[in-house]
């Protein structure tokens, strides 16, 4: 019970040390939900929480919304649609924002679905794909199927591959630390595909979805002197 009420009162303490003299919802409630933890009201310290997260996400997902692509001159983009959720709880645990967003083209109505999406578990499984797409010699033998063109991506801290299957579409996905981008023709127009995957700031992706590992205190870093030279 202490250490949970520590932890909460430190996370309360850095909120408003980052935003001095602001009234924040998400500053509101988790000043609720320790109140409610120190009274012992279990269920309404969570509910505080877990609304203080949902917004957060919400946060996040206006962020993101920011990174998804451009439409090029002839293209109509459609509604951003965003989810967020958690996976596992305790260090195992994580939190993850989806954000999908689909484009048209207006001379002939072709689309393109792009997604953008902070899972790790996502980002695991395609991360396996683009390494084995790296092998010279798999992308030899994939390549040797007259209907299916694969091409590398490795730029900006990004890996990943443009796959292009004559008469079916055409795709561009890749993979930072911390997200997964992919954008999907229904068209093999690889021009198309690339104009709009041109339009993705990747560097400014990288950055706001990079993983944050906490710094630590002056004291755990500082190298403890042998006995001998302490006297």
């Amino acid at each position: 019970m202490l250490r949970n009420t520590c932890l909460l009162s430190l996370v309360v303490l850095t909120f408003s040390a980052v935003c001095p003299g602001e009234t924040d919802p998400v500053e509101s409630l988790l000043v609720k939900g320790l109140a409610a933890h120190k009274a012992g009201k279990v269920q309404d310290a969570i509910a505080a929480l877990q609304e203080a997260v949902l917004l957060l996400q919400k946060s996040q997902e206006k962020g993101l919304a920011k990174f998804l692509p451009k439409a090029p001159a002839g293209w109509k983009g459609g509604e951003v649609e965003s989810s967020s959720g958690a996976v596992g709880t305790g260090e195992g645990g994580a939190t993850f924002t989806t954000l999908t967003q689909t484009f048209t083209r207006i001379e002939d109505e072709v689309t393109a679905a792009a997604t953008l999406s902070t899972s790790n578990q996502l980002i695991e499984a395609h991360k396996a794909m683009a390494e084995s797409y790296s092998n010279p010699q798999v992308l030899a033998m994939m390549n040797q199927d007259p209907d299916v063109q694969v091409k590398l991506i490795s730029q900006d801290g990004w890996a990943g591959w443009i796959m292009v299957r004559k008469g079916d579409s055409a795709q561009a996905m890749a993979m930072s630390s911390g997200c997964m981008v992919s954008v999907q023709l229904d068209k093999p127009d690889e021009a198309a595909l690339t104009a709009l995957w041109n339009t993705i700031d990747l560097k400014g992706l990288a950055r706001a979805t990079a993983p944050q590992t906490p710094s630590k205190p002056a004291a755990d870093a500082a190298v403890a002197k042998p006995a001998d030279q302490e006297q």
